[in-house]
């Protein structure tokens, strides 16, 4: 599982480093002390065709190195809530083959309504070294284009589009993507129907958002599942291939999934960004 309570973190293989996913902005007003800070919504995972999968790990495992991130140990990350921001890195770490790579179930809301101390002195580590694993030894969390299109036609897959209803429609311009729409067969299921909002979280928090709420925590699980059902996603063991813009929504469905009990969920890390590029795909509207 990659989502930890806050009353779980004392429990994690020591030392634990907090990471704070939020914009720098936000870290500088109050983060949790000694966490550091990375920041990578910037990043797209823009080619993951045959061999640039490659470069997709050698990418996020440059980025980890390079803030110091440990390989043992445990490492948790976390947003203004339970949000994307934090949710794509962890999924990554995970790939790479960190064992405890976590997500803090609500953010730095929950460590404010814990009580928990807060500093706005940075904290920095020296770069690190070690070895990331080869893509191909994990298939079973994340799939590059070549795969996906070889599962358009299965109708024993569930592709499931996690970006907001304008975008998968077709309706929205999004940068960078040339054409607009969703891969052709995808159910719609916006990222936002697996968690609950909260209007009235810590200002503390710092959430970068500025609509006035945060995502607290998950929906209850019999809730979600039900919705998902009506889609095709019969079982938790269901293969369910998840994609939205960059992966950042993508990734926290997987972590929401996958703490509902789905076995057979995989990331299609380059989304609907790569897939919008490549001119010679189909796209249904």
């Amino acid at each position: 599982m990659l989502l930890v309570e806050l009353s779980d973190v004392s429990n994690l293989p020591a030392p634990v480093l907090f990471v704070d996913a939020r914009i720098e902005k936000d870290y500088h007003a109050g983060h949790v002390p000694g966490a550091i800070h990375h920041d990578s919504f910037d990043y797209a995972n823009d080619l993951t065709d045959g061999d640039n999968l490659g470069k997709v790990v050698d990418d996020w495992h440059q980025m980890f190195l390079g803030v110091g991130v440990p390989k043992t140990g445990s490492v948790v990350f976390y947003d203004a809530g339970t949000e994307n921001r934090s949710s794509r890195p962890a999924f990554m770490l995970h790939y790479l083959g960190h064992e405890n790579s976590y997500v803090l179930h609500g953010g730095m809301t929950a460590w404010l309504d814990d009580g928990g101390e807060v500093t706005t002195d940075p904290t920095t580590l020296p770069a690190t070294d070690w070895a990331a694993l080869a893509p191909s030894q994990r298939e079973d969390i994340i799939l590059g284009v070549d795969s996906v299109i070889e599962k358009l036609d299965d109708r024993g897959v569930v592709v499931l589009d996690v970006r907001d209803e304008p975008e998968f429609l077709g309706v929205r311009k999004m940068e960078a993507n040339p054409r607009l729409g969703r891969i052709p067969g995808a159910q719609g299921f916006e990222w936002t129907r697996f968690l609950t909002r909260r209007p009235d979280f810590p200002p503390a928090a710092g959430s970068s958002r500025n609509d006035g709420y945060v995502f607290e925590h998950l929906r209850p699980s019999e809730d979600v599942q039900s919705e998902l059902a009506e889609l095709g996603v019969k079982d938790l063991d269901s293969e369910v291939v998840i994609y939205c813009q960059k992966s950042h929504r993508a990734s926290l469905a997987y972590v929401a999934m996958t703490q509902m009990g789905y076995t057979n969920t995989r990331v299609y890390v380059g989304s609907f960004r790569e897939w919008s590029k490549r001119l010679d795909l189909p796209i249904e509207s």
